[in-house]
């Protein structure tokens, strides 16, 4: 639950408040902070946050849409878990629509944007090379969303990034695995390598393969009892 000073918002930030609240529970959430079949209590949430239960309420609202919780009759909400069925659901979905928007992004990409993912993938061996797990996760994840930004289509990118997000501590664990950083590492120099020869098709097929293998190496720790879904 949420402890007051931990979570506390602060004067400084600079969006709404309900898009501050929103975004805390939501980051929560994902991170596990909060766990599946945990009750959301508003006055609890209100106190730790520092805020009214207004803000908290909207916000467990969206969270509802979002998907990430179900509200219950004595008030408040739950947290939802995961199922396998879900989770190679909005896998393949993600490989549909992942490997399209790198496809576009192909077809369309400048030098500067090439440049710049190599440099994202030259600071990813540099923190694997110094033991950096959480440095390489946050590259990896700015690495992909620099290519489905060069889509240049805004909602697509939306609807990735939410699929993205709403499984994102799945997608930590997967690269937490032994030795499958240095294989999407070794990935994503494919991926880059492909789209400065502008084969789009290979960029698709590639990122198609990089995301079902994720899925596939996260059902075989669930199904050996190493990962308990939530």
């Amino acid at each position: 639950m949420v402890k007051r000073g931990l979570w506390e918002i602060k004067g400084r930030e600079r969006k709404p408040l309900r898009e501050v609240v929103y975004d805390r529970l939501k980051k929560g959430i994902q991170r596990g902070d909060f766990k599946a079949g945990e009750r959301l209590i508003e006055q609890r949430l209100a106190e730790g946050l520092g805020v009214s239960r207004t803000p908290i309420r909207e916000a467990i609202s969206r969270l509802e849409q979002d998907g990430l919780v179900y509200k219950i009759p004595q008030g408040g909400a739950v947290v939802k878990g995961t199922t396998k069925e879900e989770i190679d659901e909005i896998f393949g979905i993600r490989a549909v629509l992942e490997s399209y928007a790198a496809s576009l992004a192909t077809k369309q990409v400048d030098d500067g944007v090439l440049s710049r993912l190599q440099k994202i993938i030259d600071r990813s061996q540099q923190a694997l090379e110094r033991g950096d797990v959480d440095g390489f996760i946050r590259l990896n994840t700015k690495f992909h969303e620099m290519i489905y930004r060069a889509s240049h289509s805004d909602k697509l990118y939306q609807i990735i990034s939410n699929l993205r997000d709403y499984f994102y501590k799945y997608r930590v664990f997967i690269l937490k695995m032994e030795g499958m950083p240095q294989v999407s590492l070794q990935d994503h120099r494919r991926m880059l390598q492909a789209m400065r020869e502008k084969d789009s098709k290979k960029v698709e097929e590639l990122v198609r393969e990089h995301i079902l293998r994720g899925k596939e190496s996260l059902l075989k720790e669930i199904d050996r009892g190493r990962l308990c879904l939530e």
